[in-house]
């Protein structure tokens, strides 16, 4: 039978250091989609994931079993997602723009190619959106939409109410809407 999440934390705090990698295979997807969502680069969600990781091994002592393993990797993720995002701004500030790529290297049949411009421009637009939300707003409504999480689940990874969720995710739909609407007239004309 498989060991739950207590047992393995148990086991790893006794010692066995190596019991750590199965709550790295379990829950190493996850994680990245969260990091994915927030910071919308592959090679920084990576990034975000391995930190989240060396950061729950390093502070293993201080998970408490009051929350889930879970929400509290979650947390860390978030955490530092959005801390990588913060230093990632600074610096994109000073990056030279050397153009886009509608396509990025995909493999498109030719028939397609329009199609898959206006939806990959939809799905840039969205996903630019996104990015220019405010922290708490960009997280429950990754947790929400991406991860699909309930609202008590975001609630205990953000450490807010349910009701705050809720408003959080409300506001972030309309400043959404606002953001989106104006850039999807233009893929239109």
């Amino acid at each position: 039978m498989a060991k739950t999440d207590k047992e393995i934390v148990e086991e790893i705090l006794n010692g066995n250091a190596s019991s750590f990698e199965s709550i790295v295979e379990k829950y190493q997807q996850m994680i990245f989609l969260a990091a994915i969502g927030i910071l919308q680069n592959v090679e920084d969600a990576e990034d975000a994931v391995q930190e989240t990781f060396v950061n729950a091994f390093v502070n293993l002592s201080s998970f408490r079993n009051e929350s889930s393993l879970t929400t509290w990797l979650y947390r860390i993720a978030i955490n530092k997602s959005l801390e990588l995002k913060r230093k990632r701004s600074k610096t994109e500030a000073f990056k030279v723009v050397k153009g886009d790529e509608i396509i990025n290297n995909e493999q498109v049949c030719p028939s397609s190619i329009e199609g898959s411009i206006i939806t990959k421009e939809k799905r840039e637009i969205f996903q630019n959106a996104i990015s220019k939300l405010p922290g708490n707003q960009r997280a429950a409504i990754i947790l929400s939409r991406y991860n699909e999480l309930s609202n008590r689940e975001v609630s205990e990874v953000l450490k807010i109410s349910e009701k705050a969720v809720e408003s959080l995710l409300h506001r972030a739909k309309e400043n959404l809407k606002k953001i989106i609407k104006p850039m999807l007239k233009s893929i239109h004309h």
